[in-house]
């Protein structure tokens, strides 16, 4: 989707910040041979490293590049919803945040927190969608049980001048688009 409707158009070439289990899958293993990408680790087991690939991958972007990043680390389903629900304390900035966000999945704050800090002059675009919960995973997705679902899309950008330049606003700026991003989806048919 960022690719037919933001980098094409556009003539940008995208860099890809993926979950490393999508390292498993033949055509986004060459692709990302071909493109520069960097497969992050979600296990939290080496958050720094993480956290230190996607600034390398943001630092040295020129005019006609951009960077695409899921911070939600996956795709949004209500089982993973309710599963995290699940897990999390009652009263936890988790559990405040699943509360905040029921359409969607909570941002994970270092590869956004990274992002930002690493960011020395580009706009940041969001995407809010809706209709891809029939693919909530790999294989659904390409088994097309998806197919003839209603696809929505919203974006916005977000200029760089308006981007936080202290590392402690970094989460409050995240969960304003969050914000704007479950008012987008709520307001899809």
């Amino acid at each position: 989707i960022p690719v037919v409707f933001y980098a094409i158009p556009r003539g940008t070439t995208l860099r890809y910040v993926l979950k490393k289990e999508l390292q498993w899958e033949p055509c986004l293993d060459i692709g990302a041979t071909w493109l520069p990408s960097y497969f992050v680790d979600r296990s939290g087991q080496n958050s720094e490293a993480a956290v230190a690939g996607v600034a390398n991958m943001t630092a040295d972007l020129s005019d006609d590049e951009g960077m695409m990043i899921f911070l939600e680390g996956t795709r949004f389903t209500p089982k993973k919803h309710a599963a995290l629900v699940a897990k999390a304390k009652p009263e936890s900035s988790l559990a405040n945040q699943l509360k905040r966000w029921p359409d969607l999945l909570p941002p994970r704050l270092g590869g956004g927190g990274a992002l930002l800090g690493a960011n020395s002059q580009h706009d940041i675009v969001f995407c809010a969608h809706k209709g891809f919960e029939q693919s909530s995973s790999f294989r659904s997705l390409l088994n097309g049980s998806w197919w003839r679902s209603k696809i929505h899309l919203g974006y916005w950008r977000v200029p760089f001048s308006q981007l936080p330049k202290s590392a402690g606003d970094h989460e409050s700026f995240l969960f304003t688009q969050w914000d704007r991003m479950q008012e987008t989806v709520r307001g899809f048919p």
